[in-house]
């Protein structure tokens, strides 16, 4: 019996001790960019390179996360207010309001769902776009894979991602991009 136990608590700690490897070896997986607006974290394994973009307009801030594997990049973007404010039609964004009122993610055709499972006092909108790509030729194709857009609004600020899926992604491929993208926004701290 005592030899039993001697073995299962050697189990225990040599499991214990996987289980701290592979969450020192997650976080080493992830980078964390800051800066005097923003800070937040994102998987090293996709991204390149992490910068802030040139135009900011009152407010609304943008963010290229550079692609490993292709010649594209995600953009994340964060404004100080809620999502009528943000989403108002002053310039290039990836989420407004048309004349009518109606929210649109991406571009005007795409189909626009309201995310039930966030947060208390946040509101969630996601669309699954055609987005542009290039292909092993080097030719440009405007509508050649697809993207997940997701806007969060909560407490004066908006977040949003842009998140690029690849050419013809399988369901599964959509929700893990989901999965992906959600936790990236999630990671946003303004400052």
């Amino acid at each position: 019996m005592i030899l039993m136990l001697k073995k299962l608590s050697a189990i225990i700690l040599c499991g214990h001790g996987l289980f701290l490897s592979a969450n020192v070896f997650a976080r080493t997986e992830e980078g964390l960019y800051k800066d005097e607006r923003v800070q937040f974290a994102y998987p090293k394994t996709r991204y390149v390179e992490v910068k802030a973009d040139d135009a900011v307009q009152g407010g609304f801030y943008t963010y290229s996360l550079h692609l490993k594997s292709i010649d594209a990049h995600d953009v994340l973007t964060v404004c100080r207010g809620d999502i009528r404010k943000c989403g108002s039609n002053d310039g290039v964004k990836p989420y407004w309001y048309s004349e009518d009122g109606t929210l649109m993610l991406f571009s005007a055709t795409s189909i626009v769902s309201r995310k039930m499972s966030v947060g208390s006092g946040q509101e969630a909108y996601e669309a699954f776009a055609a987005c542009p790509t290039t292909d092993n030729t080097g030719q440009s194709h405007a509508y050649g894979a697809e993207c997940y857009e997701l806007v969060v609004s909560a407490k004066g600020s908006t977040v949003s991602i842009t998140y690029w899926i690849g050419k013809a992604p399988s369901r599964a491929s959509k929700i893990n991009a989901a999965k992906k993208a959600s936790r990236i926004l999630n990671s946003v701290r303004m400052k």
